[in-house]
Parts: structure tokens; sequence; C-alpha cells
């Protein structure tokens, strides 16, 4: 998996090319650590290109969404497909973690 982190206003856009599973949620540990390690308090999640979320990918997002809190900062998904928004609807992952379908709508939240 390869994991693109850009930078826009104050928000970090982390951009997964892969599904979020136990093969790669390690990648996205490392990254997610470094961004802490850095202070970044807003990290959003391009889910543009997953296709999928397996149990072990929705603990270490709902971690990653804990720790956040812990710093007073916040983490959310964005840019998602059908499938993963019926599976973030099934496992009610939208009431620990902000949802919204584009960047617009996270920088709206997060900046105004």
């Amino acid at each position: 998996m390869n994991i693109n982190v850009n930078a826009s206003d104050d928000i970090t856009v982390i951009s997964p090319d892969d599904d979020i599973r136990v093969k790669t949620i390690i990648q996205l540990r490392k990254v997610f650590e470094g961004l802490q390690d850095e202070g970044c308090k807003k990290i959003a999640i391009d889910l543009e290109r997953v296709n999928f979320i397996d149990s072990s990918g929705i603990g270490i997002l709902l971690n990653f969404a804990r720790i956040q809190r812990e710093v007073e900062g916040c983490l959310c998904l964005y840019n998602y497909s059908d499938e993963i928004k019926e599976l973030l609807d099934i496992v009610d992952l939208g009431d620990f973690i902000p949802v919204y379908k584009s960047f617009d709508e996270v920088k709206q939240a997060l900046t105004g």
C-alpha cells in the first residue's frame, strides 16, 4: 500500500491507495504515529481508493480517533464509495468518527 500525506490549510490528509485491512494497517499506523509526533490535530482520511475495510481496519480507525480526541484533535473520513458507506453504517462507525462526502465538507466542519 502507498499512502500519500498532504496538508491543506491546517488539515492533514492521508490518502491510502488500497484497502484498510490486516495486511495494510501497519503502514497506516506508521503514518498516523508520524503525524502524531508532528503534532497534527486535524486528520482526514481520503477513502477514494479504499474498496474494503476489515475488522482490523475498523479497529485501527477507532483507535486513531480515540487518540486524536485525547489530544483535542479530530480524525474524520471522507470521499467514500457506496460499499464503504454501507459498511460504515452497518458498524455505526459514524457515531465515533465523523464521515463526510467531500473534502469541502471536511474543511467546513473542521475550520468553520
